[in-house]
């Protein structure tokens, strides 16, 4: 993972990430996305056509496919469970740390697919 001064890498994201990835069986991105100090949040918020080919340029066009793929449906699925997150913290419930919320969102992809 490179170095850059100001900017510190989630470093609870990274098992997660490789978690997600080998789920997708897409373990082969997963030093690249590091490279490009890809972690969860961005991969939740980042446009996936357009990112994808930029982050995957030097993979087959199948690999490419598959995230795509899989990640347009991880992000459908995230919004769900973010709105189910915020109700809970809206109603007083239980308030999530940035390791558990992503964590939630991990096993909750795997129930929603």
């Amino acid at each position: 993972m490179p170095f850059l001064q100001g900017y510190v890498y989630p470093v609870e994201d990274l098992q997660p990430l490789h978690d997600l990835l080998k789920e997708w069986n897409l373990e082969c991105t997963y030093q690249t996305l590091l490279d490009e100090l890809i972690d969860l949040k961005i991969l939740a918020i980042r446009k996936v056509d357009y990112h994808t080919n930029e982050l995957l340029k030097n993979y087959p066009l199948g690999i490419k496919i598959l995230f795509s793929n899989n990640l347009e449906k991880w992000q459908n699925s995230k919004k769900i469970i973010f709105y189910d997150i915020t109700a809970s913290n809206y109603f007083g419930q239980k308030t999530f740390s940035r390791k558990t919320f992503f964590s939630h969102i991990y096993k909750s992809w795997r129930n929603f697919k």
